[in-house]
């Protein structure tokens, strides 16, 4: 039997980055001029990043998980 967390650890990047990018309301660091269409949400990737649409963090947040961190 496998637990939950085994599960995770064999997952593949772009099915576990799917769980961890998030709805925020927090518009910081996305220009205004985007917001024509008044969406009362952004997509927040792991990495800090935001985004208008779900696919480009999803996008961003495959590529932090497969950064080397340290030496």
């Amino acid at each position: 039997m496998m637990r939950n967390l085994d599960i995770l650890r064999v997952m593949p990047v772009e099915d576990l980055a799917e769980y961890l990018v998030t709805k925020t309301q927090d518009k910081a660091g996305i220009p205004t001029n985007y917001f024509i269409f008044e969406s009362s949400f952004v997509w927040e990737s792991p990495s800090g990043q935001k985004f208008i649409y779900r696919s480009d963090a999803i996008n961003d947040c495959v590529k932090w998980l497969n950064e080397e961190i340290g030496e």
